[in-house]
């Protein structure tokens, strides 16, 4: 155990339409000291939408039958539009029933078939669909997102049914059900104003990449699966994917130039010029790898700029974050005035960048939200390239 030095950095203030508000221990409430919603930034419309219910078997997934989920879709209605969004009533409700043998069986061509049935019964297409599903399963939810975004492409949201049927925080419920829903619309929930997020400008584009690998068990020829995100709007709310399979458990991504390609191209579309300035933050690499990722992923991006802007005009400036999960490193305040009231952890905002950083890195830990059970672990935050010459204080705070 070391004693090290800590410091807490301020949280920044959310924009909502109208007013503001200042997030305590790493979270706020969507309604404001009144109990009023605070109205989305930029709330999205809403006008053909459906419901699909999902039972198990012969139990109803919402207890009450059609009459009762109806009613239950007029108060989430009423909850959308009280943030702001113009919502059309929903078509009505329908339902399908999956057998609870397919599902343990996972039964692939069965699940897709019945829910198949289930997507037909909406006269028009509609062009949002909200499911119930009857439990928790892994798999019954990846046949419903295999169905609605790839084979059908409409956008969908999956809740379970007990949980948007209690009555117990209903209302808290349904709103954060709402910031996902206007979200996936293109509505904008709230924003960080540009002076809290500087470096950050209209001219600035965000990557994050990750791999995910196979899981334990999984077959040797299982591949792992390479996903890049990038903003697209100045007030970097919304973040459109590439996603590509390469060779299972291999960190290092394949065909990260044509992605980068997708992301920038995308924006260009958005905002009518390209950015000058790329941050990007690099998830799930090792410490022995830092030095593959500048050999074999930074010369994507500048293959990128080349097709871009051109092999001989001016490139925008990039800065590479590696960030790191895969740590042993835990934080403890010495002073309770400093500790979480919830379970003693460290506060949100808390970072520490001496004492137990490299020599000759650029690194930081910073425990950025409230652990929800046992000790947090802050996230391990190393610079590998820095054009933009960000600044400690700087960088920490846009973290």
């Amino acid at each position: 155990m070391l004693t090290v030095d800590g410091r807490i950095l301020e949280a920044p203030t959310l924009r909502f339409r109208g007013n503001n508000h200042k997030p305590r221990d790493g979270k706020w409430n969507l309604a404001d000291e009144h109990r009023k919603p605070r109205p989305f930034f930029q709330p999205a419309h809403l006008q053909n939408w459906g419901c699909l219910m999902i039972n198990e078997g012969n139990r109803d997934t919402v207890s009450g039958g059609s009459q009762q989920l109806t009613n239950l879709l007029n108060i989430f209605r009423g909850t959308l539009q009280s943030y702001g969004m113009v919502v059309g009533p929903a078509q009505q409700p329908r339902r399908v029933i999956v057998n609870f043998m397919d599902i343990q069986n996972r039964n692939w061509e069965k699940i897709c078939e019945v829910l198949d049935g289930g997507f037909r019964q909406f006269q028009p297409k509609p062009h949002f669909l909200y499911v119930l599903l009857p439990s928790d399963n892994a798999f019954l939810y990846d046949c419903i997102k295999y169905l609605c975004d790839i084979k059908h492409g409409i956008p969908n949201v999956c809740n379970i049914g007990k949980k948007f049927s209690n009555d117990r925080g209903q209302a808290q419920y349904m709103a954060n059900v709402a910031l996902k829903f206007n979200l996936k619309q293109g509505g904008i929930n709230h924003y960080v104003a540009a002076d809290e997020i500087k470096p950050l400008d209209d001219r600035a584009i965000v990557f994050g990449i990750d791999v995910t690998h196979p899981s334990p068990g999984s077959s040797d020829n299982s591949p792992s699966i390479a996903g890049v995100v990038a903003s697209v709007d100045t007030k970097f709310s919304q973040w459109p994917a590439s996603i590509r399979t390469q060779t299972g458990r291999q960190e290092m991504v394949s065909d990260l130039e044509e992605m980068i390609l997708e992301r920038l191209k995308l924006w260009q579309t958005k905002n009518k010029v390209l950015p000058n300035k790329v941050i990007v933050y690099r998830d799930g690499v090792s410490e022995g790898q830092y030095a593959l990722v500048l050999q074999n992923e930074y010369p994507a991006f500048v293959a990128a700029f080349n097709k871009l802007y051109g092999a001989t005009a001016k490139h925008p400036k990039i800065s590479i974050i590696i960030v790191g999960k895969r740590h042993h490193t835990r934080f403890y305040p010495t002073a309770m005035k400093d500790a979480d009231s919830k379970n003693g952890n460290p506060v949100p905002g808390t970072v520490v960048d001496r004492g137990v950083t490299g020599e000759r890195l650029f690194d930081f830990f910073l425990l950025a939200h409230q652990g929800l059970q046992g000790t947090s672990k802050p996230a391990h935050y190393v610079v590998i390239k820095d054009e933009n010459k960000l600044g400690a204080d700087q960088l920490q705070k846009l973290v």
